[in-house]
């Protein structure tokens, strides 16, 4: 599992396979939830490695949280 840091009152998580998971920070509840592929060509792998060494979450301008990814 990988931190993704803390937006919008809850901490985020990466975790292999896709998966989002989000811990209320208020009630202590999680969440789940799976991204999308990067492309629908593209089902495998490969894009567990880029999320795994550069992502991160963040409070976008209207407050709500944001998950972004930096590539290259």
């Amino acid at each position: 599992m990988h931190d993704l840091g803390h937006a919008g009152g809850s901490q985020y998580f990466y975790v292999r396979g896709r998966n989002l998971v989000a811990l209320d920070r208020s009630s202590g509840e999680f969440s789940h939830a799976v991204f999308p592929p990067p492309s629908e060509e593209n089902d495998d792998d490969d894009f567990d490695l880029v999320m795994w060494t550069h992502s991160y979450a963040t409070d976008g301008r209207d407050g709500e949280p944001r998950i972004f990814t930096v590539i290259g």
